[in-house]
């Protein structure tokens, strides 16, 4: 079976893509045939050698590929390559928000992860905050703010921050990896706070800042039907939010790891509870991290989903284990598996269709 490594992508979350594609490539590398598909930073789609594991610097030279329609190819030049499967590696803008999916949907690959809806969905704060609150899950009291209604009526998107209470957390409603993200203790730090996320975003999210409060990540597979979910991690954070530096190192390197997080049991069963609830109800696949806040009372809320975690969430399957290279087959199981539903039900609408004209 040949697989298209697909990595990097127009994203401020470039370089953790990348890191996570070489972690992929070795857990994928023993069993199919892999073709890493890196796009660069202009946007460009290049291929690397099959079954060599991916540089920077050789990808940066390497051929120039490209999509067609309703042809499972990806194709160099006057050549074409049958794509079997496309295993994503993108994080944040251009890949994780369903962009990538739509085009590999509409070229008849299957891929992994959350289809196109939940994957927008999903890479959208906003949006996700939405629909979890209609589902009555758990969430921190916010509002959002687009840049129009910043520049335009400041006065009125400033009040509405300041009724929420500082502190507040300001975040780009599209970005990952903490991003973006500023904390604001008064209408003073505001402003700051504000910029910095409209640089990544033309809509931001503000939330009610819990002053005493741990975080937990927790993951959920689904292939074929069938769910798993993983051990839950506590963080480590230096300051008084985790922002990149705590989760990466320079190198887009995973820090340290506090798996299982030292909590109660019931705890426990309650975010791994919320965790699957938050998964279904975006009708996700693949492999979701959903990562939560616990304020010091002991509330549990549901902060955010990321529908193709750093390092898919090999490092949360540790007590349970699912190894990586087991990690990879479930997910392509799950894509092959979801692309034959899409591929029976287009063939029944169509066949109805043509029925009801005859």
């Amino acid at each position: 079976m040949t697989v298209a490594l697909i990595f990097g992508g127009k994203s401020s979350e470039h370089s953790v893509s990348v890191a996570t594609a070489t972690l992929t490539f070795d857990a994928l590398n023993s069993k199919y045939d892999v073709i890493p598909v890196y796009i660069d930073k202009n946007g460009v789609w290049r291929k690397g050698k099959k079954n060599v594991k991916p540089t920077l610097k050789k990808l940066r030279k390497g051929k120039k590929v490209r999509l067609g329609f309703s042809s499972p190819y990806l194709y160099c030049g006057l050549k074409k390559i049958r794509i079997d499967c496309a295993f994503l590696c993108l994080h944040g803008a251009n890949g994780e928000d369903g962009t990538v999916q739509g085009a590999l949907k509409l070229a008849s690959i299957p891929f992994t992860g959350c289809d196109v809806t939940a994957s927008s969905v999903g890479m959208d704060k906003i949006f996700a905050k939405d629909v979890f609150v209609a589902n009555k899950l758990p969430c921190i009291k916010h509002i959002s703010i687009t840049k129009e209604e910043y520049v335009n009526r400041q006065f009125v998107a400033k009040s509405r921050i300041r009724m929420l209470g500082y502190p507040v957390i300001i975040k780009p409603a599209n970005a990952g990896s903490s991003i973006g993200i500023s904390i604001a203790k008064s209408s003073k730090s505001v402003d700051r706070a504000l910029e910095t996320a409209f640089r990544y975003d033309n809509r931001i999210i503000v939330e009610k800042a819990l002053t005493d409060f741990r975080e937990f990540n927790c993951a959920v597979i689904k292939s074929e039907e069938r769910f798993y979910v993983s051990d839950i991690e506590e963080p480590y954070k230096k300051g008084e939010i985790l922002d990149y530096i705590d989760k990466y190192s320079d190198s887009g390197t995973l820090r340290e790891r506090n798996i299982p997080a030292k909590i109660d049991k019931e705890i426990a069963e309650n975010i791994r509870e919320l965790a699957l609830k938050t998964f279904r109800v975006l009708n996700c696949s693949g492999v979701a991290r959903i990562d939560f806040l616990q304020s010091s009372d002991g509330t549990l809320y549901v902060n955010e989903i990321n529908t193709i975690p750093g390092s898919m969430a090999f490092y949360l399957f540790v007590c349970d284990p699912i190894s990586p290279e087991r990690l990879c087959e479930l997910l392509i199981d799950d894509a092959l598996y979801n692309h034959k539903r899409r591929e029976e039900l287009s063939y029944t609408y169509q066949s109805e269709i043509f029925a009801t004209k005859s």
